[in-house]
């Protein structure tokens, strides 16, 4: 499954989430591994001088979703006109 961004709500720099959830035909939410998720650009520690920052593609499917912790967020950079891939490989 990808998801392509295509736009933020203002923000020229940057794109991010909270949380990502599927459901199925039942409206059954789908487990989804941590390891399971991929993004391009993977986040925000692929910029110069940023490493271990905490949001990262992983923190899509912690189960922290309405939250204001940068330890449950996923932010990546982001240019006009350029999407922003998040993809999830489902079982």
């Amino acid at each position: 499954l990808e998801l392509r961004l295509l736009c933020t709500w203002g923000d020229r720099h940057y794109v991010g989430l909270n949380g990502l959830a599927l459901f199925d035909d039942s409206g059954l939410q789908l487990p989804i591994e941590p390891g399971a998720i991929t993004a391009e650009p993977h986040s925000i520690n692929v910029l110069p001088d940023i490493s271990g920052d905490p949001r990262t593609p992983d923190k899509l499917v912690d189960g922290h979703h309405a939250t204001r912790d940068d330890n449950h967020m996923w932010l990546t950079p982001w240019s006009a006109g350029e999407a922003v891939c998040v993809r999830v490989q489902l079982p």
